[in-house]
């Protein structure tokens, strides 16, 4: 997201992590390097609400990961997410979907 992170932390006034590793800094990148469990990382940064473009669902549960790359050979943190979506934002131009996982209304947990 980049610069759009940045623009929509600004517009509603609200706290927005970025879990690409070089935007958000060295923490970030040490975690991502560590493997560490993406619940984890919610629960030290107070995330809210996690937003995801490539969620895989099997049954009730979101299998998610980030950085989201298709490479097999990158560091990533995975989790698990109970529950369906908070919402479902998608664009009248392309197939893109992007999922909302509130953690703050108690719809979706996420576990380890």
């Amino acid at each position: 997201m980049g610069d759009m992170a940045g623009k929509a932390s600004y517009l509603l006034e609200r706290r927005f992590i970025q879990l690409e590793g070089l935007v958000s800094g060295k923490d970030m990148i040490n975690k991502i390097n560590q493997q560490e469990n993406l619940c984890s990382v919610f629960e030290d940064y107070k995330v809210q609400i996690y937003l995801t473009t490539s969620p895989q669902k099997i049954k009730n549960t979101y299998f998610v990961q980030e950085p989201h790359q298709l490479s097999q050979n990158v560091k990533k943190m995975q989790g698990k997410i109970i529950g369906e979506p908070y919402k479902i934002f998608t664009s009248p131009d392309s197939d893109l979907k992007i999922f909302s996982f509130n953690f703050e209304n108690g719809k979706n947990k996420c576990i380890y």
